[in-house]
């Protein structure tokens, strides 16, 4: 499904971009409850509980939204922001998650 998604984003058509991140929306938040928004403490690779995808998908929630929100509001910011949270929480190790958090708090 993320994979379909990622495609139907690449596609760069507005409508498609928005449907593909509504539809990442809904299934980060359905792998979301399945996997408890606790840090990991495996590594990414051979972890079994799911975080990692959680954590991808919520980075790239937070890159989606920052390019579907040309002029930053606050309620974009937030959701921004909070994409970006969810990733570092979800796999505190990720340095890509880390710096993505920290370039967009530094725009």
């Amino acid at each position: 499904m993320l994979a379909y998604l990622k495609y139907q984003w690449s596609l760069g058509e507005d409508h498609k971009r928005k449907e593909a991140f509504a539809r990442l929306q809904d299934l980060a938040m359905n792998l979301s409850r399945t996997a408890t928004l606790q840090p990991v403490k495996q590594n990414a690779l051979v972890a079994s509980s799911g975080e990692p995808l959680v954590a991808c998908m919520y980075l790239r929630l937070g890159t989606w939204k920052w390019t579907l929100s040309p002029g930053l509001d606050d309620d974009s910011i937030h959701a921004i922001l909070s994409a970006f949270r969810n990733a570092t929480h979800c796999e505190t190790t990720w340095g890509k998650a880390w710096h993505t958090r920290a370039f967009f708090i530094q725009q």
